[in-house]
């Protein structure tokens, strides 16, 4: 942070015109850190006169968000004016920037930068148009490209010897090696960037987000409590850092990582955290998110929420790939069609193009179940074969476990290695468990209602849900088989 002292001590004693040569001068210093809006805040005030630093100040404002600024500064700046390397930032900007929505022109940009630099040499410049072109290439899901770019981007940091830059590109190239299912790799290049960075004092902590990819890749290998651990070292360094744009991503694989670990306590805790960092945010990601914890959570939905995600999951144009998740498990359980079964489908084959293959897998269990639920076996049996071959050839584990299909009969019989995690008694939710008890009690659905505060759809809803975990027929028999358990002397 001393460096902010000297900007903050610049602007206070400079000239306009000493401020933007102090800035051009320490380029690279105003974008090898993770307080880039703190940098940003101190010179939100200064009006720059020449080009370069009208650019490197429009980019401090991208990076902090305030696009305003950007299209004000921007409109400003003749590209004539710029020479040399500083050009490709000009074009990397357009690339970026909200100004350009459509992908094939921000590549047209992004190739214009490429193209005025000397492909040679190594500089920021170079190290960030690669970061640029990674970035697009990964909007677009085009994940081999993504990492390619980023990982170029990463090894051109090092040589600048710009070691924040290099670990945020090195995390995004991983991150999309974990999507391809390439784990092993993931991993062991994690560890070797993370061992060489031991020997780099002060800057240790900017490697640790190295642990969110590696935490990933353990988890859908279905190493459990390495994911836990990797997972949680993640989020103290992306905290610490204050790097807002990677909540959200870590979040979800937090939420999976307690659910597979059964650990539903600390599952409700990070869901209340993420409740208290989004929640006054209205964006639909965000809902989304906080949504999946609380399926995962309680395994259920009120119809309101469900009715919410569906008009969420209508009006994107390319919806999130847990969104249609959780619409389509809530349809299998209630016997719903939330989602056009054809759309399904549709959203299938397009993770079998793009090649996410984690979200590939997930998407293919539901798509068993659906079939094994409708009585057509066979055609469950072929999909569950497609995706038995991604278990085998990447070690994709962790989505067999995520939830409790209808269809876990025939994948048992179908791979005899995979089997139902067991325990002593079904697990139930909470809200389950205290409509059990109610049960025992022999009150009515309208009572129980009453009681809970739900409606008596809703205490249909999870007496339909009790009925199928205990494997019994009606209520009576429900309340016998909890006592044998030891149900209620539990509770």
């Amino acid at each position: 942070m001393d460096f902010l002292k000297q900007l903050e001590d610049c602007i206070s004693t400079c000239t306009s015109e000493e401020v933007d040569a102090f800035l051009v001068k320490e380029m690279k210093k105003l974008f090898n850190t993770p307080h880039i809006s703190k940098y940003y805040q101190t010179l939100k005030s200064h009006q720059p006169k020449t080009p370069d630093a009208k650019l490197l100040l429009s980019w401090l404002a991208q990076l902090s968000g305030d696009n305003m600024r950007v299209g004000v500064l921007t409109r400003t700046i003749d590209e004539g004016d710029l020479s040399g390397d500083i050009k490709s930032f000009y074009y990397d900007l357009m690339a970026i920037s909200g100004l350009f929505g459509d992908p094939k022109e921000r590549l047209v940009y992004s190739d214009k930068s490429m193209n005025s630099l000397d492909p040679k040499k190594t500089s920021f410049f170079h190290a960030n148009a690669h970061l640029t072109r990674g970035q697009i290439h990964n909007g677009l899901k085009e994940y081999r490209q993504a990492y390619e770019e980023f990982y170029q981007a990463y090894e051109q940091f090092l040589q600048e010897e710009m070691m924040f830059a290099a670990s945020v590109s090195l995390t995004n190239a991983l991150l999309n090696k974990t999507r391809m299912a390439q784990f092993d790799e993931c991993i062991k290049i994690g560890k070797q960037s993370m061992l060489m960075a031991s020997s780099i004092s002060g800057e240790l902590m900017y490697w640790d987000v190295l642990y969110l990819p590696m935490g990933i890749a353990y988890l859908e290998q279905n190493h459990v409590m390495l994911a836990l651990e990797y997972l949680k070292k993640a989020k103290k360094a992306i905290d610490q850092l204050g790097l807002i744009h990677m909540h959200g991503y870590l979040e979800l694989y937090l939420f999976k990582a307690y659910k597979l670990h059964g650990d539903m306590k600390t599952l409700k805790d990070v869901l209340e955290d993420t409740k208290e960092l989004f929640g006054h945010m209205r964006y639909p990601l965000m809902t989304q998110i906080i949504k999946y914890g609380e399926l995962l959570v309680e395994d259920y939905l009120s119809l309101s929420e469900i009715e919410e995600l569906k008009l969420m999951f209508f009006e994107e144009k390319d919806p999130q790939s847990f969104l249609v998740e959780m619409l389509v498990y809530l349809g299998v359980k209630n016997k719903e069609d939330y989602i056009p079964f054809d759309a399904f489908v549709a959203f299938i084959n397009k993770n079998r193009t793009e090649g996410n293959l984690i979200d590939l897998q997930v998407l293919l269990l539901l798509l068993v179940d659906y079939y094994y639920v409708a009585g057509e076996h066979e055609k469950a049996k072929v999909i569950l074969e497609e995706a038995l071959q991604y278990k085998d050839k990447h070690h994709l584990l962790g989505a067999f476990y995520l939830y409790p299909y209808e269809s876990w009969t025939l994948i048992e019989k179908t791979d005899g290695s995979l089997k139902r995690a067991s325990s002593e008694q079904p697990y139930f939710t909470e809200k389950e468990l205290e409509v059990l008890k109610l049960l025992e009690q022999g009150i009515t659905n309208k009572e129980i209602g009453e009681q809970l505060f739900i409606s008596v759809g809703t205490v249909k809803w999870h007496i339909n849900h009790i009925l199928s975990k205990l494997q019994v027929k009606n209520r009576v028999q429900a309340v016998h088989e909890a006592r044998k358990m030891g149900i209620f002397k539990k509770d």
